[in-house]
């Protein structure tokens, strides 16, 4: 298993821009920690969360937390995965990277970078009802 999913990441070269704009179809902003050097911004309908980053995603990303990351990259590489990234170490943020099947870019961090939202998952937002949890899951189980 991947892990939990956390987030569809993607490239903004302006956090603000992109907050208003999604706060407009209905999201909220979700807290953010200091993890990332870069400008990040979350937003959620409380069922998917967006994560929006001025730097360190190059294309559109499902990125999952794998708690003890370091532990489990064994296992993926003897399942034929090759990283696209690998950024590990004592003294970073543990992250690695690679493309599924399909060409998705996926990414596992070893820790939430956000604080979960309070919004209640039945409120909607202008895009209608999205399942990112278990869409985001399902074609990736054999991993």
């Amino acid at each position: 298993m991947l892990g939990r999913f956390l987030e569809f990441s993607l490239f903004t070269p302006d956090i603000q821009a992109s907050l208003d704009f999604y706060g407009k179809l209905g999201f909220s902003e979700a807290q953010v920690g200091e993890t990332w050097a870069h400008p990040y911004g979350v937003v959620t309908d409380g069922r998917i969360s967006l994560g929006l980053h001025q730097q360190g995603v190059a294309e559109p990303t499902l990125t999952f937390v794998k708690p003890e990351l370091l532990k489990h990259l064994e296992v993926l590489e003897s399942r034929g995965i090759e990283f696209e990234y690998r950024r590990l170490g004592n003294d970073i943020f543990n992250e690695v990277a690679w493309k599924g099947p399909d060409g998705q870019m996926l990414r596992l961090i070893e820790a939430r970078t956000f604080s979960p939202s309070k919004r209640s998952a039945i409120e909607t937002s202008q895009c209608g009802l999205l399942h990112g949890n278990r869409a985001a899951v399902r074609g990736f189980r054999h991993w």
